[in-house]
This record gives structure tokens, sequence and C-alpha cells, in this order.
């Protein structure tokens, strides 16, 4: 049978790819994530965007944040939590406090390999760096955030164990979300009953990035398109998630939306959801081609679910291409550079350019921001500075067009 087959051919998979981190002693997916990547003078500095003889002078003083050293009491620098306090102590950690709403933005684009989960954990990991609480939502069922941000606890309070795709499938009235529960009686017959759901803040879960928080991938999500479809043709399938998000977006910043490689129900409420939308698209005509059949299925899709007569118009407050995975030379740096002249405000400036860093950080399961040491120390610069610069980029589009503040207000 196809489900003896499929739990073989995953068993045997899942203990190839165990006996492969064991040999190369990597972290396990149950494993709580380790931070490992130390802050040099000069790398806090460009965080800050201040003079490293401005962060040495200061770090002379009593109550700033203690570095780490060496056995021979040479300084080496600062872990990530002592980073952020840095930022306290000096005063540099964004001020949100006239922003007129949180930036709830999709990553997506319904071709795989585009660099969705990619660009996602580049824009979570370089906002949180900057001070920015950030909360990742993982719509994809192959769960490859959730896998890169193994949380260091599990949920909150939880004891039935709602996941997200429970949470979309719930019935909501009153603001409460309630289940049916089925218990079997005391003479073997299946009784169902209506119970309440906790809030869905508890189904969020911290990570070992500190200002990171996660909502894992949920196996349910995989009947999400079923269960929906059965709600009947008066139910608003489309704005489910966005109930959720509106539970769960306090205290965040930004919330970012890891989409499925497709468009479908729960890749439809995300976009319902978000305020703003990053797409992904490589430049390769075939990635191109994939991405204007995606925003013109968008178009079509929102036409038809704007116009219902219960249903509010989604206002995105903008909408941008980003190139990732780019070339410096060739055809597709030349496409890349049409597309732009072309497109112009449409795409992003900066690109996500291909780098081995990716392929080689990957490997051992962590990102280029975690690296401590790299054994290319100017291939891994240059990759930092071209990530730095689409974060960036990315900053400032949500103070101008979504928080609505200014460099004086942040």
């Amino acid at each position: 049978m196809l489900y003896d087959v499929c739990e073989d051919y995953a068993e045997a998979l899942k203990a190839f790819l165990d006996s492969v981190r064991n040999q190369a002693q990597l972290r396990q997916p149950d494993q709580p994530r380790e931070m490992k990547r130390i802050f040099t003078v000069q790398n806090v500095a460009d965080q800050l965007g201040v003079s490293g003889s401005y962060i040495t002078r200061r770090s002379k003083e009593k109550d700033f944040p203690t570095p780490l050293f060496d056995d021979s009491g040479r300084r080496l620098g600062w872990d990530y939590p002592a980073f952020l306090e840095i930022r306290k102590y000096l005063k540099r950690c964004p001020d949100l406090s006239k922003a007129v709403k949180t930036a709830i933005c999709a990553v997506a684009n319904f071709k795989g390999g585009s660099a969705k989960t990619s660009t996602t954990i580049i824009l979570a990991q370089g906002m949180a760096l900057r001070g920015y609480k950030v909360l990742i939502l993982d719509l994809d069922p192959q769960a490859s955030a959730s896998y890169q941000f193994t949380s260091k606890e599990k949920s909150k309070d939880n004891p039935l164990e709602f996941g997200l795709g429970d949470y979309m499938l719930a019935d909501y009235a009153d603001a409460i979300f309630k289940t049916q529960i089925d218990e079997v009686d005391e003479n073997g017959k299946v009784q169902l009953f209506e119970a309440d759901m906790p809030d869905p803040k508890e189904i969020t879960k911290s990570t070992q990035w500190y200002n990171i928080d996660l909502v894992e991938s949920d196996p349910m999500l995989h009947l999400v398109e079923i269960g929906l479809a059965r709600k009947g043709d008066n139910f608003l399938f489309w704005e489910v998630l966005k109930q959720i998000v509106d539970f769960v977006k306090q205290p965040y910043d930004v919330v970012l939306l890891d989409f499925p490689p497709s468009l479908n129900y729960s890749s439809i409420n995300g976009l319902f959801a978000a305020n703003c939308v990053i797409v992904p698209t490589p430049p390769e005509l075939v990635d191109l081609h994939s991405t204007y059949e995606f925003l013109d299925a968008i178009a079509q899709t929102f036409a038809y679910y704007e116009n219902h007569e219960f249903s509010k118009p989604v206002d995105l407050d903008f909408l941008k291409i980003l190139i990732t995975k780019a070339y410096t030379e060739g055809f597709p740096a030349e496409l890349e550079g049409g597309l732009k002249l072309m497109l112009g405000n449409r795409v992003m400036t900066n690109s996500v350019l291909g780098s081995k860093v990716f392929s080689n950080t990957t490997a051992a399961y962590t990102t280029p921001f975690e690296v401590h040491k790299y054994k290319d120390r100017q291939t891994y610069k240059r990759c930092i500075d071209n990530l730095d610069l689409v974060v960036t980029e990315f900053e400032n589009l949500l103070k101008e067009k979504v928080w609505r503040i200014t460099d004086d207000q942040a």
C-alpha cells in the first residue's frame, strides 16, 4: 500500500539524515540552536552606524556590557545577547512608538526554489540584529523555516498541542476559537463536544535568536485545503489567518509570513492578512515567467474575493520583487539589469547575491548571520555586506510605507 511504502521511505531517509548529522557532529533538529557568533568591536560599530573608536572608548565605561575573553585574557568581543544590551546601553534601539501599525509581510511566490524561506530568514535575522522584535509564521507544510529556527522551548501552555492548522480550521465567534473534541465514553462510543481553544498566542515559541519568535509549521496545514472548502459557500475562508494574526501580532514590530510554493487556501489567507509583500525571484527566464503567472493569478483571485459583499479589500502598503540568487555577470545579470530598468521601483534596488556562503552554512544547519568564523573572510564579508544592504532597504520600506515614521522619529 502507498501508506506503507511512503512510511518506509520516510523512516529510511530520516535514518540517513541522522547518520550524516552524527558523523559531521551537526545539530539535530530537536536540539536547541546555538548562537555562536561573536561581535567584534568593528562588528558592533558597523551594526550601530558608529566608529570602532567610539565603541572602544565607550566599552571602558563601568556599566558597558561585559565582553568575552579567551584563555590568555584577550578580548574576543560580545555574544548576541550582550550585543543587544549594547544597543540598549547606547540608546540605539528602534523606537516605533509612533508607528501606525505592525508590519505584516508576506514572503510569497508559488514557484519552488525562489528562495522564499531564505529571504524570510535573512529579513528576520537582519531586523532582529537591528533591535526589532520579529515573529515568523511558517505557512509551508514543508516546515523549512521551522527547521531552521528549532525552538528552544515547547509551547508555553498548550496542553492539547493545538497548532496553526488547528486554529485555521477552528470555529471563531466572539473573539474565541472553538474546536470539536472527541472522547470515547464508558460504552465505547465516540462523543463529540465543542471546546474553547487557548489564545492563539500560546502557539508562538521563542527561539535561540533573541527578538525572533516562531509559529511553527503544523501537519494540520495539509488538511486546511479540505477543511476550509467544507465550511460552505458563505464562509469567508480567506480571512481566517487574519483573525489569528490579529491575536499574535502584539508585541512584534514585524510579522513575516513564509509561504508555501503554491497559490492555495493558506497562501490566499496569508495575502489577505498582510499589509506588504516581498516576491523573491531568481533572475532566470523560467523563474520570471513563473512570477508573472503568480502575480497575474493573485490579481484575478483578489478581483473575485474582494468583490464579495462581506469581504474587505486588501490595502497593501507595498509590493516589491526581490531578485534572489543574483549573478554579477552573464545573461542572468543582463536580465536583472533590464528588469530593473523596465519595472523601475517595482523591483528592490538591492538583490540577494548568490554566494557559496549560503550553501556552506546551510550544510551546517546555520545561516550567514550566525557564522563566527569563515575560512574565506573576503567572501564572507561580501555576503554579509550584501545582506545588510537588502535588510536596510527592507527596513526603510517599512519605515516609509508601513510604519510611516521618519529617521528622526525611529
